[in-house]
């Protein structure tokens, strides 16, 4: 019993001090359901292949003045060579990125967002680790739940750098991920 009471004050939404002071809720933390395409440049044969991956995302953010917003994202995706040989063949992803955002609230229920982030990635296959720079391009829309708890979807372009090259992924240039994603925020 205690704990589903703790678990209420919790989640549920505080009170203003001020009956006139509406409380404001600028901080966030989210958790994404994640659709990826990922584009490859290979050496040899010289091709683009395209991959595609799903996984979880994570997102921690504050609000800054006014509409503009900071955030901490952490995401990552196992890419898998499917065809020839080696079908057993793969390439993890992890990345860091501080993402600033620019979001616009209409309505008071429906906040369109734009922004760019930047931050270092690593790549994981059979011939080594690599670590690079990285940086995207994120836009979407947030929809108010309720007070406490909001719905986003977005679109984001990422360069996530050149892979270690390896037997299967011998790469020339960067990796180009387009991502589709759907997340639950909630608001504190």
């Amino acid at each position: 019993m205690r704990k589903l009471a703790a678990l209420i004050v919790l989640l549920a939404p505080a009170t203003a001090i001020a009956e006139d002071a509406p409380l404001v809720r600028d901080s966030y933390v989210g958790i994404y359901a994640i659709q990826s395409r990922y584009a490859v440049k290979f050496s040899e044969p010289a091709e683009t292949r395209g991959y595609r991956a799903a996984g979880p995302g994570f997102t921690f953010g504050a609000g800054l003045a006014g509409n503009f917003k900071v955030e901490a994202e952490a995401t990552s995706a196992r890419l898998r060579e499917t065809s020839g040989p080696w079908n057993s063949s793969y390439a993890d992803n992890y990345n860091l990125m501080v993402n600033g955002k620019y979001a616009y609230e209409l309505w008071g229920f429906f906040r369109p967002y734009a922004g760019i982030g930047i931050g270092p990635s690593y790549w994981i296959t059979s011939g080594g680790g690599r670590w690079n720079f990285s940086y995207q391009a994120l836009a979407g829309t947030v929809f108010n739940l309720t007070n406490v708890f909001d719905i986003d979807f977005g679109v984001k372009i990422q360069n996530l750098g050149r892979m270690p090259d390896d037997y299967v992924f011998a790469t020339t240039g960067g990796v180009i991920n387009t991502e589709m994603r759907i997340g639950v925020l909630w608001r504190y």
